[in-house]
């Protein structure tokens, strides 16, 4: 399993523009004849003093007051309405600059409101320009100054907490992961697995991966070994010729550090390839491999109400991994996991 660095939408800071009205009140009139205040709506009388704005009436300098507050541009934040200078950004209004940053996203690393920034993709978490200079968790790709693992990678303080570095305790989870798909999802296999947690570099050399933007966290192995069987008839003449296998294995590679929910995912995600080489061999279509493992990881972790973790699958734009997930789950959605295996049957290149 293959983890691309989380794609960010990035915001650059945002303009703003400082207005303000000001409101010069003209003197009183005397009323010529009996009028009617548009405020309050007492009669002004005949000799009484009054104001006259905009073609309305106010009997006072109160009611003109009362009445002129209400054109006045309310405030997106507090709803105060401003007399004054005010800001606008984005079609809002702010009455004072406090205002205006208190509806700027909180960096979730330091908790400071930027107007400049970076979101990621999946909507996990919103980094400040000065967050985004630290190095990266290698399992939830948030920037930190966490702790440094041996292999070089960092990992981040919540990561950290539930992150799992002895192969026996990653062994156990591995088990109850398997029987989770078997029992309950059946999608189970009955050969021996050989389960291995693993750092990076070795896990790295086992996959041959040569990019450094791509971190891989898991990786199945099926080994067979084949012998080819020579059929002939009487006179020693070739009748046919086949290959047979006389032994199988399969390796499931986990890596080491990660955190116990999210390595729980990496698990059923390699038991998916363990399930479908078991079921339909020949497939070598990566978009359908790569998303059918990613579509027993999501059923794994809804199984266990683990939407946060499903929130990336979904949103992962990678053609292969995110692309096949959607294709997958689209055909288990309108056929039913009876249809997903016709499709599956249908992209056997050998028989």
């Amino acid at each position: 399993m293959l983890m691309r660095q989380r794609k960010f939408i990035f915001f650059s800071g945002r303009s703003f523009r400082l207005l303000s009205f000001l409101f010069i009140f003209p003197f009183p009139l005397i009323a010529s004849n009996s009028l009617k205040c548009d405020w309050c709506k007492n009669a002004i009388g005949a000799g009484k003093s009054y104001y006259r704005i905009k073609n309305k009436n106010y009997c006072s300098r109160s009611c003109a007051d009362k009445s002129l507050e209400q054109s006045l541009p309310e405030c997106s934040v507090c709803a105060k309405r401003i007399k004054g200078s005010y800001l606008t950004s984005n079609d809002k209004i702010f009455c004072s600059q406090k205002c205006y940053e208190s509806i700027l996203p909180e960096c979730t690393v330091c908790g400071k409101r930027s107007a400049a920034g970076a979101l990621a993709a999946d909507n996990s978490f919103f980094a400040c320009p000065d967050c985004l200079r630290k190095p990266r968790c290698f399992s939830c790709q948030i920037p930190t100054g966490g702790r440094k693992l041996h292999d070089g990678r960092v990992i981040c303080p919540t990561c950290s907490k539930t992150a799992v570095y002895n192969e026996n305790t990653a062994r156990k989870h591995f088990q109850s992961v398997r029987n989770d798909l078997k029992y309950k999802l059946g999608l189970g296999t009955s050969h021996p697995i050989q389960f291995y947690l693993i750092d990076q570099e070795t896990l790295h050399k086992k996959s041959r991966n040569q990019s450094d933007v791509v971190t891989e966290q898991g990786l199945f192995e099926y080994l067979a070994e084949l012998e080819k069987v020579v059929t002939r008839n009487l006179l020693g003449r070739k009748v046919s010729e086949k290959e047979e296998k006389t032994s199988e294995l399969f390796n499931i590679y986990v890596l080491n550090g990660l955190p116990r929910e999210r390595m729980e995912y990496v698990m059923a995600h390699e038991l998916g390839h363990d399930w479908l080489v078991t079921h339909f061999p020949g497939i070598r279509d990566m978009q359908v491999k790569e998303g059918f493992a990613e579509y027993v990881g999501w059923l794994y972790n809804k199984l266990h109400n683990r939407d946060y973790l499903n929130k990336r699958i979904e949103a992962n734009t990678d053609p292969v991994y995110g692309q096949g997930f959607r294709m997958i789950k689209d055909i288990a959605d309108k056929k039913g996991f009876d249809g997903l295996k016709q499709f599956l049957n249908s992209k056997r290149e050998s028989r």
